[in-house]
């Protein structure tokens, strides 16, 4: 019975003990709230960005003294500049999965997410996003001269960004397609571009659905030389 019991706690222990690990190597802040707010775990990404020193112990820490902490070192604001509630705004509805973005006094962003759990826990949960904010503000920023330089081209023109998501298309494109005044929702990806186009047989020519595959593949792995040569092979 000894023995069982030993056997068993060994396995929860390194049980715990992996999806501990696992947690600290995920590249966003994670922590684990019980019902009071009280901390069961944080990865290390967590405990340094919201306040606390490495020799303070993890689990115990209080939710409401986390946030003051992370309050009073960084100001957060949401998108529109106001201040950030996190107490009111998390108590107020404590059985509600919350989402939103903040902006930090150092100039990143992150992603705030907190899910409910079924003992009413919960798990936050922050991933950095001034990458793509920044992305975003330079799009905004050179649409207007994107937009003019692609209206004046001669040819139908669609631009995808590095993820592959479609940024910015010309009036002759839609034109050339027949896809009426605006890019339907289904094209707004590269992959996703494709498949439309294979559905509506613009492949059959070319190859069919597995030339479109194997074009989607050089591209998503940035061969854009071996998708040009394959493509102009099967029209050739």
């Amino acid at each position: 019975m000894v023995g069982a019991q030993r056997r068993h706690f060994n396995e929860t222990y390194q049980i715990q003990s992996r999806l501990a690990a696992a947690i600290d190597n995920v590249p966003a802040e994670i922590a684990m709230f019980d019902a009071t707010g009280r901390l069961l775990q944080g990865n290390t990404r967590y405990l340094a960005e919201f306040g606390t020193k490495e020799d303070q112990p993890q689990a115990g820490l209080m939710f409401e003294d986390l946030m003051r902490q992370f309050t009073s070192k960084q100001k957060p604001v949401l998108p529109d500049g106001r201040p950030v509630s996190f107490l009111a705004d998390f108590w107020a509805r404590p059985e509600t999965r919350q989402e939103f973005e903040i902006r930090l006094e150092d100039g990143r962003w992150l992603h705030v997410v907190r899910a409910v759990m079924p003992d009413r826990g919960f798990i936050l949960v922050g991933v950095d996003i001034s990458e793509r904010k920044t992305r975003e503000r330079e799009l905004i920023r050179t649409a207007p001269l994107l937009r003019t330089t692609l209206d004046a081209m001669q040819e139908g023109v669609i631009v995808f960004d590095k993820d592959r998501g479609a940024v910015a298309w010309n009036e002759r494109f839609l034109k050339c397609l027949e896809l009426g005044s605006r890019l339907p929702q289904a094209y707004h990806s590269f992959a996703a571009f494709c498949a439309a186009l294979g559905r509506r047989g613009d492949f059959d020519r070319h190859g069919g659905a597995a030339a479109m595959a194997e074009h989607v593949a050089a591209v998503e792995q940035g061969d854009m030389h071996s998708a040009d040569a394959k493509s102009k092979r099967r029209s050739g």
